[in-house]
């Protein structure tokens, strides 16, 4: 059956090489054909080598561990928006985000790549993908002040009834919708307000395996510690 396997605010992982060599070989040791890797923000910075390579470590991160989606979160903006669409441009990870809106208005990075939804098969299943960013990013995090950040369970809901939609128009089924959210808290807000079957958070860091009416909320802790393996077979689980 399907399974993802997701990582989340990763940070300072890289100042201590070591340490983030044993986080991509316990990913590349979860990964399989009938797996995704996914992430859910704060994983390109900060820290020390970030502040050196403006983030752009993260790019071979993505391709050593064959990430293939990622959401904001507030670091991200931390080199200010135009350094963060360059790496989008370059990364090998597709970033999905719904609520985050440019200096003239639009959804940012479009041009670079950034998708408000996406799908993937994973072993046979298609699992649809939305992803969502804190939406006081842009008082946390100055680079970001010239940002919106709508609200995330509105812009959450749109973006899964315009994936749903297309999906449908294409003849094909969704078997699984996850939100990948860099919220923290409110990812309570995205279980009890969406149709969908988990959400795999980040932002707090302290672990977090939980249901919110019927909803998967998983939250893997930072800097590595921890990553998180999600069954969607006959019982959604986390081991």
């Amino acid at each position: 059956m399907a399974r993802l396997v997701h990582y989340s605010d990763i940070e300072n992982v890289f100042d201590a090489p070591g340490r983030a060599a044993r986080l991509a070989g316990r990913i590349r040791a979860l990964d399989a054909s009938d797996a995704a890797v996914v992430a859910t923000g704060d994983t390109t910075a900060p820290g020390v080598l970030s502040l050196v390579a403006r983030g752009r470590q993260i790019v071979d991160f993505y391709a050593a561990t064959d990430t293939v989606f990622d959401t904001f979160g507030n670091h991200e903006f931390d080199y200010g928006p135009d350094a963060l669409r360059d790496l989008v441009a370059d990364a090998p990870a597709t970033f999905v985000s719904a609520n985050v809106r440019d200096e003239e208005g639009e959804p940012f990075g479009r041009e670079a790549g950034v998708v408000p939804w996406a799908t993937r098969k994973v072993d046979g299943a298609t699992v649809g993908f939305v992803g969502v960013t804190d939406p006081a990013t842009d008082s946390l995090n100055p680079m970001a002040a010239d940002l919106a950040f709508d609200d995330p369970v509105a812009a959450a809901r749109d973006a899964l009834a315009e994936m749903r939609s297309a999906i449908a128009a294409e003849g094909d089924a969704l078997d699984h919708a996850v939100v990948l959210s860099h919220l923290g808290a409110g990812d309570d807000d995205l279980a009890r307000a969406l149709d969908v079957d988990a959400v795999l958070g980040g932002h707090v860091h302290s672990p977090r395996v939980d249901r919110v009416a019927g909803t998967l909320l998983v939250r893997p802790g930072v800097n590595g510690e921890a990553v998180a393996e999600v069954d969607f077979g006959d019982r959604l689980a986390v081991d």
